[in-house]
């Protein structure tokens, strides 16, 4: 999806990501597989060199963790996916909870 069918779709996420992200020139960064990626597109990736390209995403998920609280909120576009994930221990976490913080 480009940038622009983006702002249309959702005006207000749009705003918010510019705010939160493009304006401090935040960079965003996916991983993907190198052997998916050379056999779907024919590139091979090379250690030390950078390669810019395009990719469409399909879905987005946003993960935070609160250090404090050892919560983890999840966001999912275009699903419209928010909940909350309450830490109960250094190393588990309770059933996922509705939440609302990005999406309007």
């Amino acid at each position: 999806m480009h940038r622009d069918e983006f702002e249309q779709l959702e005006p207000a996420l749009a705003q918010l990501g510019r705010a939160k992200l493009g304006d401090p020139g935040v960079v965003l960064v996916g991983t993907i597989r190198a052997d998916a990626v050379a056999s779907t597109l024919g590139w091979r990736p090379e250690p030390g060199r950078f390669h810019l390209f395009r990719v469409d995403i399909e879905e987005v998920s946003f993960l935070r963790w609160d250090s404090s609280t050892n919560d983890q909120f999840v966001t999912r576009w275009p699903a419209r996916v928010e909940f909350v994930r309450r830490g109960t221990s250094a190393t588990s976490l309770s059933d996922p909870e509705p939440f609302h913080e990005l999406l309007a």
